[in-house]
C-alpha cells in the first residue's frame, strides 16, 4: 500500500496544480480569452496527462512490477 501511496499523492499534487493554472488563467486574467485559450488548454493537457500516468504507474505497482532503476 505504501508503494501506490507515493505515486498517487504526488500524481494528485501536479494534476491539480495543473488545473489550478488552467484556472487562474481562465478567471483572474484580464485579457481576451482568444489569448489565453492555447495556455489553458495546455496545462488541463498537462493535467490529463499527469492522471494518465499517475494510473498507469499504479497498475504496475499492483502487477508486481519494479522500477527499472534499481537494476541499474
Amino acid at each position: 500500500m505504501k508503494k501506490v501511496l507515493i505515486p498517487l499523492v504526488i500524481g494528485t499534487l501536479f494534476t491539480l496544480l495543473f488545473l489550478g493554472y488552467a484556472v487562474f488563467i481562465v478567471v483572474f486574467a484580464h485579457e481576451a480569452m482568444s489569448e489565453l485559450f492555447l495556455p489553458a488548454a495546455l496545462y488541463i493537457g498537462f493535467a490529463f496527462g499527469m492522471g494518465k500516468v499517475t494510473f498507469e504507474r499504479i497498475k504496475e505497482i499492483r502487477k508486481g512490477e519494479e522500477d527499472d532503476l534499481s537494476q541499474y
